[in-house]
């Protein structure tokens, strides 16, 4: 099981933004049966717009067959892997992923952004993935 951290915002519109710790594979669009929701129709975003998912190639994302479709870096795409620090735009929306990680935390162990120094949850500092092997 593939979780991804997902932060996401309407340069817009401000205070339209949003984050979400998701299983994959999930989708992306306006209708509320998504596991992500941007609700702005004038924006650009299908009913059921993009799926992100895991395969053996890493992350990935397809466009669901949408009206405006889905940007990855600037380019249209119909399914593409991602690769860390990929641009991803869907409608008016800028997304960004990060992969997770267990808290090292022997009494935490949540999912946590693989970016993050410490824990928000129980404050544990993470050490980098060097210092984590052995």
């Amino acid at each position: 099981m593939t979780h991804v951290y997902l932060q996401w915002h309407n340069p817009t519109n401000q205070a339209d933004k949003g984050q979400a710790l998701l299983v994959l594979p999930c989708t992306i669009g306006r209708a509320p049966d998504n596991d992500v929701v941007l609700p702005e129709a004038n924006g650009g975003v299908s009913r059921h717009h993009a799926q992100l998912f895991s395969d053996w190639r890493g992350l990935g994302i397809a466009d669901l067959h949408s009206s405006n479709g889905t940007l990855v870096n600037g380019r249209f795409i119909h399914q593409t892997t991602l690769t860390p620090n990929d641009h991803i735009q869907i409608g008016r929306y800028l997304l960004h992923l990060q992969t997770t990680i267990r808290c090292a935390d022997d009494n935490c162990r949540r999912l946590i952004s693989s970016h993050a120094l410490t824990c928000p949850w129980c404050g544990h500092f993470q050490a980098d993935a060097i210092t984590r092997i052995g």
